[in-house]
C-alpha cells in the first residue's frame, strides 16, 4: 500500500475490506509505500485503504506539504486471489468520493467505484491507467517519460499546479474542486470556491516552470521533457516584426528540432526551424513572427504551433503561441488606406491623399490624386472633383453646403483670421476629414517631412514623388473661373493646417522648386493626414 501525492511520508495507512472492517494498518517510508505481509486473508469484493497525514514535497512549488489530518483514498474490486497492490492519490480520492454518493455505504461504492476510477483516468488525461495500483514517477527526483508511471506522475503534477495557480490552494480545496468541476464526468475548467479548476492550463504552467514558486532545476518542472516559450501572446503590425524564444526543459540524447508553423501565413510568417543539442539544450533560440502588408483593413489573430522532433523528444507537444496582428489599413469614407512612417521623424501618414482610390503608381498618376479641399472646410461634398461651383459665401464654418464656393479670398465669412479653423481640422474638430486619431498636419509637421526632410531632399515634383510620401501632381482647383482645374500633371500643392491670418499655410512644388507659402482659403488643394 502506499500514498502518492508526490511518495508522501509518514502516512498511516489502513486497509479495509468490503464490510469495512480494518485489515492492518502501517507507516509508509521514504518511498510513500508500505507492505502489510501479516494479512493472511483478503476477502474479494470492495477493498480500499485510507492514508491519513504524512509529507510530501510539492512537485510544483517544492515545498514541504503537511497533510495533517487529511485522508486521501484509494478503493477497487479485488479477485481474492494474488497480491494486492493499492496506492491512494488524488485522483483515487476523487474517484472515491465520486462513488460515495450514500453517506460511507459501501455496497453503493462497490457498485460504482470501477466505473468512476475509470472515468477520473480519462478526465486526467491517463486513459487505461489503473490509478489504483499505478506507482507513479517522483517527478521532484526522475524525468517522466512516455509510460504508464511517467502519465500518471504528469497528471498528479498538473493537480499540485492547480494549487499553485489558485494561491497556493490545500490539497482538500484543490480535491475538493475537482470533485465538483468531475460531476459531469468532464474537468471542465471553472472556479469552485478559491480554487481554479483547468486542466489544460495546470500542466502547461507546471511543464513551463511558470509560477512564483515553480522549480526547474532537475527537480519538478525541470524533470519533465518538454519545451517552454518565453511567452504565449505577441503583438505586432503589418510589416512589422516581433519575437519569443523556445528552449527544452531537459537535456536531449541527441538533436532536436523545433519548427515553428503559421496557420495564417498570408496574415503571419515564422522563421526557420531550429535545432538544439546536447550542448545548447538549455539556451533559448528565438522565433521571428513577421506581420504581412495584405490588402484588407481587418485585425488578424494567428495561432502559433511547434512542431518538435529528434532524440528523446518524439512526440512531445509545447503550448502555441498567439500572434495578434494589427491591420495598418483603415477604412475611412468607403476606401481603405495604409500608412507609411517617415524616415526622418518618424511620424505615421496616410499612404495617399485624402479621396485617392490607390498610392500613386507615377507623379501623374490621376488615381492618386484625391478630393480637393478649400482650407479648413468639411469633408462635405465639396471636395470631390465633380462637384459644381456656387459664388455664395457661407455664414458658418461647418454647414456650408455640398457646392465649392469660388471667392477672392475665403468661402466663408464666419472665421477671417482661420483661427477656428485651424482647430476644426485637427483630429475630433468639427471639420475634421482625416480617419479617427488623424489630423490636417501641422504647418511644421508637414515642413519636417517635405522641404525639410534629410533623408530625401525634395527639391522638385520629382523627388517629393520618389520620397516616402509619393505625393503625386495632383494641381489645384482654381478660387474663381467656376472652380475649375488647373496644373494637374504639373504642381503639388498640400495644405497644412496652418494659417497667418487671412492666408493658409500650403506647400508648392513646381519642376523647379519646392517652397512653403500662404495664400487664400478659397482655393481647393490636396490634403494629406498625419497620425497624432
Amino acid at each position: 500500500m502506499g500514498e502518492y501525492n508526490a511518495p508522501t511520508k509518514g502516512a498511516s495507512c489502513t486497509l479495509y475490506n468490503s464490510a469495512g472492517v480494518a485489515l492492518g494498518t502501517s507507516l509508509t517510508g521514504d518511498n510513500g509505500q508500505v507492505d502489510l505481509k501479516g494479512i493472511a486473508l483478503i476477502p474479494r469484493g470492495l477493498v480500499s485503504v485510507a492514508c491519513k497525514g504524512g509529507t510530501y514535497t510539492d512537485e510544483a512549488t517544492g515545498k514541504l506539504i503537511d497533510l495533517g489530518q487529511m485522508v486521501i483514498r484509494a478503493a477497487t474490486i479485488y479477485s481474492g486471489t494474488g497480491p494486492l497492490m493499492m496506492l491512494s492519490s488524488p485522483l483515487s480520492e476523487v474517484a472515491y468520493q465520486l462513488a460515495d454518493t450514500n453517506s460511507g455505504d459501501r455496497t453503493v461504492i462497490a457498485k460504482a467505484i470501477m466505473r468512476q476510477n475509470i472515468a477520473v483516468a480519462a478526465a486526467f488525461g491517463v486513459t487505461g491507467i489503473d490509478i489504483t495500483t499505478t506507482t507513479p514517477t517522483d517527478i521532484n527526483t526522475n524525468k517522466a517519460t512516455n509510460d504508464d508511471a511517467g502519465k500518471f506522475g504528469m497528471a498528479l503534477a498538473a493537480v499540485s499546479q492547480m494549487g499553485e495557480n489558485s494561491a497556493d490552494s490545500s490539497p482538500a480545496e484543490t480535491i475538493t474542486a475537482l470533485v465538483a468541476d468531475m460531476a459531469d464526468g468532464n474537468i471542465d475548467g471553472r472556479v469552485v470556491g478559491k480554487q481554479t479548476v483547468d486542466m489544460t492550463t495546470a500542466m502547461n504552467n507546471f511543464s513551463n516552470g511558470e509560477g512564483a514558486n515553480n522549480i526547474t532545476d532537475g527537480k519538478g518542472a525541470g524533470n519533465v521533457i518538454g519545451v517552454t516559450n518565453s511567452v504565449a501572446f505577441i503583438t505586432l503590425g503589418e510589416a512589422t516584426t516581433n519575437t519569443y524564444t523556445v528552449v527544452l526543459n531537459t537535456q536531449p540524447t541527441g538533436n532536436v528540432t523545433i519548427t515553428p508553423n503559421s496557420n495564417d501565413t498570408g496574415a503571419a510568417t515564422v522563421s526557420a526551424a531550429m535545432t538544439f543539442t546536447s550542448a545548447n539544450w538549455s539556451t533559448p533560440q528565438t522565433v521571428t513572427v513577421t506581420g504581412v502588408n495584405d490588402a484588407d483593413a481587418t485585425d488578424e489573430t494567428v495561432t502559433i504551433s511547434h512542431t518538435i522532433t529528434g532524440a528523446g523528444y518524439a512526440g512531445v507537444t509545447s503550448a502555441n503561441v498567439i500572434a495578434s496582428v494589427t491591420d495598418d489599413e483603415i477604412f475611412f469614407n468607403n476606401l481603405v488606406y495604409s500608412t507609411v512612417t517617415s524616415p526622418d521623424t518618424g511620424k505615421v501618414w496616410l499612404d495617399r491623399n485624402l479621396g485617392a482610390t490607390q498610392v500613386a503608381t507615377s507623379k501623374t498618376d490621376s488615381a492618386a490624386y484625391g478630393h480637393y479641399y478649400q482650407w479648413g472646410r468639411n469633408d462635405d461634398g465639396h471636395e470631390s472633383s465633380s462637384s459644381a461651383a456656387v459664388a455664395t459665401i457661407a455664414s458658418s464654418i461647418t454647414n456650408a453646403g455640398n457646392l465649392f464656393i469660388t471667392s477672392d479670398i475665403d468661402w466663408t465669412n464666419a472665421d477671417t483670421s482661420g483661427a477656428l479653423r485651424t482647430v476644426a481640422w485637427a483630429d475630433g474638430g468639427a471639420n475634421d476629414i482625416c480617419p479617427a486619431g488623424f489630423s490636417v498636419p501641422t504647418e511644421a509637421e508637414l515642413t519636417a517631412d517635405t522641404i525639410g526632410a534629410t533623408t530625401t531632399n525634395i527639391t522638385n515634383i520629382d523627388t517629393v514623388f520618389s520620397s516616402f510620401l509619393k505625393i503625386p501632381t495632383a494641381g489645384y482647383r482654381n478660387r474663381a473661373n467656376n472652380g475649375s482645374f488647373h496644373s494637374a500633371g504639373s504642381l503639388v500643392l498640400l495644405w497644412s493646417r496652418g494659417t497667418n491670418g487671412v492666408k493658409a499655410h500650403n506647400l508648392n512644388i513646381s519642376s523647379g522648386t519646392a517652397t512653403s507659402s500662404y495664400i487664400d482659403h478659397a482655393y481647393g488643394f490636396s490634403v494629406r493626414c498625419i497620425k497624432n
